[in-house]
């Protein structure tokens, strides 16, 4: 994957690879985006964002967490891991998150 999004943050616009998105947090009004090499904070609800970024590689995987499903390293059914971050997963969102990523031999043994 080596599309972008830019963002307007600290009154620029920045540009974001998505390969390098490691999360994505709402916080209030606004989307926490966490990378390996920093962390910006931009005027930009989640929902907002979630639709820029493409849902073939992107998961929201509670009412506000967005991972990259190329990032997610173990999940089970209350939580998902991605770079050594463990987060909940939102009971709504499991099984979006098992048909998307889940073997269909495996996804029995989690329910």
């Amino acid at each position: 994957m080596n599309a972008y999004l830019f963002i307007h943050y600290d009154r620029k616009f920045i540009r974001i690879r998505l390969d390098e998105i490691l999360y994505v947090f709402a916080e209030g009004q606004r989307s926490k985006i966490v990378t390996g090499n920093a962390t910006y904070l931009p005027h930009l609800q989640i929902g907002k964002l979630e639709k820029c970024l493409p849902p073939d590689h992107f998961l929201r995987i509670n009412r506000s967490t967005i991972v990259p499903l190329d990032k997610i390293t173990w999940f089970t059914k209350e939580e998902v891991s991605v770079n050594g971050q463990v987060i909940g997963i939102g009971g709504r969102y499991l099984d979006d998150l098992k048909g998307r990523i889940c073997l269909p031999m495996f996804c029995a043994e989690l329910k």
